[in-house]
């Protein structure tokens, strides 16, 4: 019975909010989300541009299937990141992954900032070469779940908009 209220009540609110024309991305920056509009690679893959703190911009996968966030190796060594072994394992459908860690003072999305943080590192390379073959920019790093849960991440997929609940 508590759960058919919940349900109905539910549907009430949704009705008075479409009276008042309020759309979900009004709805959700009244209640402190921020939007952040993504863009579609030529693969089909919600991409989101990033900064690290160093200021360089990247574009990044948002990836909801993957349980962390992950940087390109190569990448983070060339720009300066030192790369220590982490003690996880990391399997993908290519297999499983050697993962290293470094230390970032932040990662800006939008209004979200990590502040200092513990990031992870592979080899990205299949994935690099698959966005170049199919005319895309290089991406460097895939934004995983662990990031999107902190944010309360929601994904519009229709309109490719990501909302991030920034404090």
């Amino acid at each position: 019975m508590k759960s058919l209220l919940m349900v109905i009540f539910f549907a009430i609110s949704l009705l008075a909010f479409e009276k008042e024309d309020t759309n979900l991305s009004t709805l959700l920056e009244k209640i402190g989300y921020q939007v952040v509009q993504l863009e579609r690679s030529g693969m089909g893959q919600f991409i989101v541009t990033i900064e690290l703190d160093n200021g360089i911009k990247i574009k990044v996968i948002v990836d909801t299937g993957s349980s962390k966030t992950l940087f390109d190796s190569t990448f983070m060594k060339e720009n300066g990141y030192i790369l220590r072994d982490a003690n996880l394992k990391l399997f993908t459908g290519s297999g499983e992954q050697k993962v290293k860690s470094t230390s970032v003072k932040n990662l800006k999305i939008g209004n979200a900032n990590t502040g200092k943080a513990t990031v992870y590192c592979t080899d990205m390379s299949y994935i690099q070469k698959g966005f170049l073959e199919s005319g895309d920019e290089k991406v460097h790093a895939l934004l995983g779940a662990d990031f999107l849960t902190v944010y309360s991440a929601l994904v519009d997929v229709k309109n490719a908009k990501l909302y991030l609940k920034v404090n």
